[in-house]
């Protein structure tokens, strides 16, 4: 090798070959750099292989010779089948092997031999299978692979920023402080963009304030494609020019090189250049484009765009700072275009979220038997769907028979427990000894009667729903125990002393005011604030008498549909007899009262004939007096006084039939009796 020109000398390749010697593709080593050899992507040369090692070997030109130097690979560097040790110095046509990839080492007119090796490696350039070994080759052809150094005149390139080193001198320091002060403005502008072509336009103004360019523009790139067809098929993103000339894509050849070396590239002289006045993509000539600079805007998933920039004049040339801000500014890009693509995608997944919520709401509020389009109504519904989900204990407040139990089934439903048990109960059905046995089960045994173990309602819902009807009639007793279970403690059935523990959401209901029952003290005031959570309330039929006739025409088709009738509808006359109406039952009423008429009507239409309405109306009750005098005139009176007389009336209306009074009065039989008690009132001997 001594005696050769040192141009020819440092004009060296590595070619692909197999055992036959046949070439495949042509590394071309920069004899300026160390060529990186191994299994990780930041190499130059990849070998996608696991017999070789991650960083397993580097070449380079130390003087006049090319040193190969092993790098402790796992499975070691071969020369002719000499494992390689310590700096191993190359000669011309030597076979490398690098796991089970072989390259044959070429210098440029170094003897005939070696030229005719080179020369059939560029013969074979369209030769790019190497199906034979592991090796993942460039993909570019083999003329542009060998000219791209002298076809693009590089005079600089770099893989890293200095602006982004982690140590720099304080001297140099001084001297980044410029461009530093850019980037820090530049990055406090990108912060607040929300999509990549504003952090493109972002990132050009940032390059403009700082260098002195012509013509600067963003691309991204395609995924999952080649570097020959990404560099093809790049999409312009943001643009900017100082001189009148519209932008022309860089050089193909130039733009691969950046992505397969995966460095930002700084070239000059394109005006002389023959072989880009041939390409037929690059019209960069026609620009008088006299400097570029082409860097990767590398992400987490490799290189996913490219800046450009141009000067067209011969005094303001870029050099080798501006490429290392150029870098700085890509590799900030990169970070930011990272995190607004996740952004995005999660902004995505959100809206399919929202639209599949939305469906599953609408699905829910078909399915519901929450009838009516009433502002207060649609209210309702919203507010049922919105606690749902939360988990957290409400308390429905509402007259009797508005559909306390119906909107607890829709909070239920639209919760993450809604393929878990829902169960029911009213409070006001039992006694006080049965009902704690209700909630909270009995051993066998436990009382007379008890013949075998019963699991509570708090059992039944587990993981579920607990819906208590009528809750402001529990004993103070058994509040106790209630709010104990409302706490998270564990309970003991009746006659039990086993612990047990339970995960319900307790949804509870009442028409009574229980604000006076604190204050009266029946009923707890740590209870009422630990149900007091979330309130729902449910507005009376008579303050939403909109939803009058969407009620009546829901429960016609439902109870013409169960009893096998052919009945269209109600009539005018029948519809308004139902708007007028009070509905001191509320829907409840309502309900039984379509149903009574469905059975006795005759004809295809519920007609006026066929309602019957309760004389019992609201402010038409059946004693004078009524919170008035006998001359109309106001009368004092306190609301238990009223409650009293308005009980006192229905049960002389029934004529002390208590059960046709508490249908009237749209209360349970039991409750009845215990206002009956509370009010010392019994029926009359006479």
């Amino acid at each position: 090798m001594v005696g050769h020109d040192q141009t020819l000398i440092s004009a060296a390749r590595l070619i692909v070959c197999d055992d036959d010697g046949v070439a495949g593709p042509v590394y071309e080593l920069n004899p300026h750099r160390v060529t990186a050899i191994g299994r990780l992507p930041s190499n130059d040369i990849i070998i996608d292989d696991e017999s070789c090692s991650r960083s397993h070997c580097e070449v380079r030109l130390e003087g006049t010779k090319w040193l190969l130097r092993d790098l402790g690979s796992r499975n070691g560097t071969f020369v002719n089948n000499s494992r390689v040790t310590q700096d191993w110095p190359l000669l011309n046509r030597q076979v490398v092997r690098v796991g089970g990839a072989s390259f044959r080492f070429v210098i440029d007119g170094a003897t005939d031999t070696g030229r005719e090796a080179y020369d059939t490696a560029v013969a074979l350039e369209t030769h790019q299978n190497v199906s034979n070994h592991s090796t993942r080759v460039a993909d570019v052809t083999l003329v542009d692979e060998l000219e791209i150094e002298s076809d693009t005149n590089i005079v600089h390139r770099t893989k890293e920023s200095h602006y982004l080193m982690e140590s720099i001198s304080e001297e140099r320091s001084r001297e980044l402080a410029e461009g530093l002060g850019h980037l820090h403005r530049m990055a406090l502008r990108t912060a607040a963009c929300k999509t990549l072509p504003e952090l493109a336009d972002t990132a050009l103004d940032g390059l403009f304030d700082a260098l002195d360019v012509d013509i600067g523009a963003v691309l991204m790139l395609p995924e999952n494609l080649s570097s020959v067809q990404a560099a093809q098929h790049a999409r312009r993103i943001a643009y900017r020019n100082r001189v009148a000339l519209e932008y022309e894509k860089v050089s193909a050849t130039l733009t691969r090189e950046t992505l397969l070396r995966n460095e930002a590239v700084l070239s000059e002289d394109w005006k002389s250049n023959s072989a880009l006045e041939a390409a037929e993509s690059d019209s960069l000539d026609e620009m008088e484009v006299r400097s570029v600079i082409c860097a990767p805007i590398r992400c987490q998933n490799g290189i996913c765009g490219l800046i450009h920039l141009y000067t067209t004049r011969t005094d303001a040339l870029l050099d080798q700072d501006d490429l290392h801000f150029t870098l700085a500014v890509a590799d900030h890009c990169g970070t930011v275009f990272g995190l607004l693509e996740e952004r995005l995608k999660l902004q995505d997944n959100l809206e399919k979220q929202r639209q599949k919520y939305n469906e599953l709401r609408q699905q829910l509020v078909g399915n519901s038997q929450l009838v009516g389009e009433s502002p207060s109504m649609r209210a309702l519904r919203d507010q049922a769907m919105r606690v749902g989900p939360t988990g957290a204990t409400v308390l429905i407040r509402g007259e009797s028979g508005v559909g306390k139990e119906l909107v607890a089934r829709l909070i239920h439903q639209s919760s993450d427990r809604a393929d878990k048990p829902l169960v029911c109960m009213n409070c006001a059905a039992l006694t006080e000894s049965l009902l704690e046995s209700e909630l909270f089960g009995h051993e066998k045994g436990s009382f007379t009667g008890a013949t075998e173990k019963k699991i509570g309602k708090f059992e039944q819902a587990n993981q579920g729903t607990l819906f208590l009807d009528e809750v402001g009639e529990m004993s103070l007793s058994i509040q106790a125990k209630f709010l104990r279970v409302l706490e998270g403690h564990p309970f003991e059935r009746v006659g039990g002393s086993t612990p047990v523990n339970v995960n319900v959401r307790v949804i509870a209901a009442t028409n009574r005011n229980l604000e006076d029952a604190v204050n009266e003290g029946e009923f707890r005031q740590d209870l009422y604030f630990r149900l007091h959570v979330v309130q729902v309330n449910i507005d009376p039929l008579r303050e939403r008498r909109g939803d009058i006739p969407i009620l009546a025409e829901y429960f016609v088709r439902r109870f013409a549909d169960s009893t096998g009738r052919v009945i269209h509808g109600l009539s005018p006359d029948a519809l308004k007899m139902l708007v007028d109406y009070d509905w001191p039952g509320n829907v409840r009423e309502l309900q039984n009262t379509i149903e009574r008429a469905v059975i006795l009507c005759q004809g295809d239409h519920v007609d006026d004939c066929d309602v019957q309405l309760s004389s019992l109306q609201r402010g038409q009750l059946a004693f004078q007096g009524y919170a008035s005098t006998a001359d109309g005139q106001y009368k004092e009176m306190t609301i238990e006084a009223l409650e009293r007389e308005h009980i006192l009336a229905t049960l002389t209306y029934t004529d002390w039939n208590k059960t046709r009074a508490s249908q009237i009065l749209a209360i349970e039989r039991s409750t009845l009796d215990r206002k009956l008690k509370r009010y010392k009132v019994s029926r009359p001997t006479n």
